[in-house]
């Protein structure tokens, strides 16, 4: 008898537990499971170009001092992403202006992070995987740290009813299964710490509009959201320093203040221009106070403004025309924040790949009919007053329904800024769903608040459709199921352990530290293939190495002076390393893009098909010794 009550006695005294405790529990459910997705396997895809760049100028590194124009080893090549004890704060600022397009903030957070944890450097798989392992749980570990933040802007924002608390916590399960949020937080970059602050910056941002909304309404309006409650100086002040640290971490958190600007001067202009009620003096104070901080934050980064536009490191945002390909690639990142499934064609055969993007489209779809339900819903729901103040969450508060129009707001003028940039200025932020971040946890909250209308409703079908949804996303993302990554570097590893029989050559053109990146991908995986006896030949060890790397300067014969004819390309430098050559080698020019004269080096080209593999550009010579 006693045993038959004991799980009524354990759900009694789980009943028992006050709503906030239930609450704070189930966050802490959310965020264990976010974090699970974010570090489980985290160093299983070797590191690709930008986050070699991360982790070298983090450890107080730089690339200019890898050799160019002569064969070099794998130890040579990987050099820069080891961590040097002897570096300061001052070597991570002086590599950043020198060779990179990125403020410092994130970087100096990851140096300190690295000098805590890395390993000495080695050559050993496990010393490599360690390091890759250190370099990425900072940014998993804030990504974890943007679910409760995620709840916490809905709690700021929508006040204390039950349903307010239903859609946070929504809120937050989006976040905590959402792929791209997810696939941000396993790259050792620092877009999981510039979303924080995209986060506190909208939630400052909701909070000075539902204020100045007070200083226009002819009469007092009923506020239950604490956020209105302190003094609007302090939360303008507070929106100003985020505001800063946001530029602070990356130059695209502009994006986000135009956004965040476009929304409050729209709310000015429908209060003075419509309901004929102006702002006053008290008001524009209030706005003069995060000004100050946010434009003395975003001037001092001019000059290196003034630098990017000479900097080829971002010349593949101008690469082509956008056309509606642009318009795709934008449906398929919106799609990708809250719905993945497995769709990598070069994983996968085609048919499956055209299945599941359909799955996608229609999970899209009901989606976006849901939102627009529960958004329709809501808004309408405060001059029928059908909810109950219980469960309501914008029935009978005006300030909430404000709210509701600055998010909208956000979302509407985030995904018109991107498409102006794209077509307007023929700068394709489309190319890249990281781009998105400035105006993704508005679409999260957005898309939270619609859903929330159906819990108020007791129809639970949409939200358990979503996160069911979300989880198997997230779950594909974890193991790599899913493509929301430009560079495959394990991909042409795979394809050169399959064919290479002699020792090999990967050269490269070398414009910029991306290329010395996309050697460094290719070099990490083919270590791990070799140490876990995937593959006959040694490409991992330093003395007797199987492999040797070539970063050939870019030398464009057109752009050489007349007066210097004597200069080489770079298609001589590797035809002149082929012809020293000693023994019998295979060529791998990968992304080469320069003309190579193979007329008396005796090698002649692999006819197989060649695997396809995104980003990388390759061809696979045989060199005999004998044949010059």
């Amino acid at each position: 008898m006693a045993c038959s009550r004991t799980p009524l006695m354990r759900v009694n005294v789980f009943a028992k537990l006050p709503h906030s405790v239930l609450s704070l529990l189930l966050l802490a459910f959310w965020t264990v499971i976010g974090l699970a997705f974010r570090v489980i396997d985290l160093a299983a895809l070797p590191p690709w170009t930008d986050e070699c760049a991360t982790i070298a100028f983090s450890a107080g590194r730089g690339f200019l001092d890898v050799p160019t124009d002569r064969l070099i080893t794998t130890a040579e090549l990987t050099a820069p992403l080891w961590f040097d004890p002897s570096s300061s704060a001052r070597d991570v600022w002086h590599f950043l202006r020198t060779e990179s397009t990125h403020p410092p903030l994130y970087f100096l957070l990851a140096h300190y992070w690295m000098r805590l944890w890395s390993p000495a450097a080695g050559f050993g798989w496990e010393s490599r995987e360690a390091l890759l392992w250190v370099a990425r749980s900072l940014p998993a570990l804030l990504g974890a740290a943007s679910i409760p933040a995620m709840f916490g802007l809905a709690r700021l924002a929508l006040g204390r009813s039950v349903g307010a608390i239903a859609i946070a916590q929504i809120a937050a399960a989006l976040m905590a299964v959402s792929p791209f949020a997810i696939s941000l937080a396993r790259e050792a970059r620092h877009y999981t710490l510039v979303l924080l602050f995209v986060i506190g910056s909208i939630a400052c941002t909701i909070a000075i509009v539902r204020y100045l909304a007070t200083q226009t309404s002819p009469k007092p309006q009923h506020d239950p959201s604490p956020l209105d409650r302190p003094k609007p100086y302090a939360i303008a002040l507070a929106w100003g320093l985020i505001n800063a640290c946001g530029m602070a971490t990356h130059y695209f958190f502009g994006l986000t203040l135009a956004i965040e600007a476009a929304t409050v001067f729209s709310a000015i202009g429908w209060w003075g221009c419509v309901d004929r009620r102006w702002l006053g003096r008290r008001g524009w104070g209030v706005l003069i106070m995060a000004a100050v901080p946010t434009i003395i934050g975003a001037i001092v980064w001019i000059p290196a403004w003034q630098g990017l536009s000479d900097n080829t490191l971002t010349d593949w945002v101008y690469d082509g025309t956008p056309g509606w390909d642009a318009i795709f690639r934008l449906l398929s990142w919106l799609t990708a924040m809250f719905f993945a499934l497995p769709t990598d064609d070069l994983s996968l055969p085609l048919g499956w790949v055209i299945a599941n993007g359909l799955v996608l489209l229609a999970l899209l779809v009901a989606l976006v009919c849901w939102v627009a339900i529960g958004i329709s819903a809501i808004m309408s729901s405060r001059s029928s007053r059908r909810f109950s103040d219980y469960a309501a969450v914008a029935t009978i508060d005006p300030l909430t329904s404000i709210t509701l129009w600055i998010i909208l707001g956000l979302v509407g003028f985030g995904l018109a800024a991107i498409l102006t940039l794209t077509f307007g200025f023929q700068s394709d932020l489309t190319l890249a769903i990281r781009f998105s971040y400035p105006y993704f946890p508005a679409l999260v909250l957005l898309v939270a608040i619609g859903l929330g209308h159906f819990w108020q409703q007791g129809k639970h079908f949409p939200i358990a459709i979503v996160l069911i949804a979300g989880f198997i996303g997230a779950t594909s993302t974890m193991f790599d199921l899913t493509y929301l990554q430009h560079h495959r570097p394990d991909h042409m590893a795979d394809v050169i352990a399959d064919r290479a029989e002699l020792p090999v050559l990967l050269a490269t053109r070398h414009k910029h530290h991306g290329q010395t990146g996309r050697l460094i991908g290719v070099a990490w995986e083919l270590g791990r293939l070799a140490e876990t006896g995937q593959t006959a030949l040694s490409f991992d060890d330093p003395q007797t190495s199987d492999i040797r790397y070539l970063l050939a300067r870019y030398a464009d014969r057109d752009a050489i002076a007349s007066e210097t004819p004597q200069t080489p390309t770079s298609g001589d430098t590797l035809r002149e390393i082929v012809l020293a050559r000693s023994t019998t080698i295979e060529v791998w020019p990968l992304n080469f893009r320069a003309a190579i004269d193979w007329d008396g080096t005796g090698c002649e080209v692999d006819p197989r098909d060649r695997p396809d593999v995104r980003e990388y550009d390759y061809r696979r010579f045989v060199c005999p010794r004998d044949s010059r």
